[in-house]
C-alpha cells in the first residue's frame, strides 16, 4: 500500500485572486493626477529653459570649431572677423529690440561691457581687435593675445545678461 492513496482524493486549493494595484479610493487618484500635472509642468519649464539658451550653446560650439580651424590654418584675420560675427549674432539673438548690427568699434565694446560684467572690454586688447577688423592686415596678433580674446568672447557668450522678453 502506498501513501499516495490518501492524497488521491485531495483537491488543490484555488490560488487567491490577484490584488489590483489601482487605487480604490478617490484620494489616491486625485493625488496621482496632481503629481502627474506637477511633473508635466516641471518638464515643460526645463524644456523652455533649455531652448531659451540654445543660441548660447550654438555660439560656444561655433567658437570651439573656429578655434580648431584656426589651429589648423593659423590665419588670425579670419579668426578675428568670425569671432566678431559670432559675438554680434549672439547679441542680436539676446537683444532683439536693440540695433546691435549697426554697432562697431568702441560702441560695440561698450555694449559688450554693459551686458556682461565678467569681462572688461575696455582693455587695449579689445580695442585692437576692433581696429583689426577694418584694417587690411592683421599684424601683431600672437597666440597668447588670440587665446585671451577667444576666452573673453566665450565668457561673454556664456554669462551675458539676456534681455527680458
Amino acid at each position: 500500500m502506498s501513501n499516495n492513496l490518501l492524497l488521491q482524493d485531495l483537491i488543490d486549493p484555488l490560488p487567491p485572486q490577484p490584488v489590483s494595484w489601482m487605487p480604490q479610493t478617490l484620494g489616491w487618484k486625485v493625488l496621482f493626477i496632481i503629481v502627474m500635472v506637477g511633473i508635466a509642468i516641471w518638464s515643460y519649464r526645463i524644456w523652455v529653459e533649455f531652448n531659451r539658451d540654445r543660441y548660447r550653446r550654438d555660439a560656444l560650439r561655433q567658437i570651439r570649431q573656429l578655434t580648431l580651424d584656426h589651429q589648423a590654418l593659423n590665419m588670425p584675420d579670419i579668426l578675428l572677423r568670425k569671432l566678431n560675427i559670432i559675438a554680434k549674432t549672439t547679441a542680436m539673438q539676446a537683444y532683439p529690440t536693440q540695433d546691435i548690427a549697426a554697432l562697431y568699434g568702441e560702441d560695440w565694446l561698450e555694449q559688450l561691457n554693459r551686458t556682461c560684467h565678467e569681462v572688461d572690454f575696455n582693455q587695449p586688447l579689445f580695442g585692437e581687435w576692433q581696429r583689426s577688423l577694418y584694417s587690411p592686415d592683421c599684424v601683431g596678433w600672437d597666440t597668447n593675445s588670440l587665446h585671451q580674446l577667444v576666452s573673453a568672447v566665450q565668457l561673454w557668450v556664456s554669462s551675458h545678461k539676456k534681455e527680458a522678453q
